[in-house]
């Protein structure tokens, strides 16, 4: 039986590999073109990667190294456009809920685990 922690590392390789194709490997926070190898998946909220919206796939998006490692996920530019896009409602309620920390299950993470792969394959026809 994986442990809690392999699940998450395979979940979150799968849900970033799914971000990025889905996204045609374009950053979200300066445009740039990107390929496969040098492409990130970046959270909009760091703090999210602890909570119960960790993998939600509408605050992770395909960013390059540079705004996502260097300039440490370029905030206030995806900030403007996750405000624009989703709006500041929505924006505020997944700060609060990435600031509670949370607990996942085996069998949590097997059910997104199933999502995702099934999702990839979709995108990959």
């Amino acid at each position: 039986m994986k442990s809690l922690k392999t699940l998450h590392k395979e979940l979150w390789a799968l849900t970033s590999q799914y971000i990025r194709l889905k996204e045609h490997y374009v950053c979200f926070t300066c445009g740039a073109q990107l390929d496969k190898n040098t492409s990130n998946c970046g959270h909009f909220l760091h703090n999210a990667k602890t909570s119960k919206i960790a993998y939600e796939h509408k605050i992770l998006h395909c960013q390059c190294v540079r705004c996502n490692h260097h300039l440490s996920g370029n905030l206030l530019e995806y900030t403007l456009k996750m405000v624009r896009k989703y709006g500041m409602k929505q924006v505020n309620q997944w700060k609060r809920e990435a600031s509670k920390p949370y607990k996942w299950k085996r069998s949590e993470l097997e059910e997104k685990l199933s999502t995702v792969k099934k999702q990839l394959k979709r995108l990959e026809k």
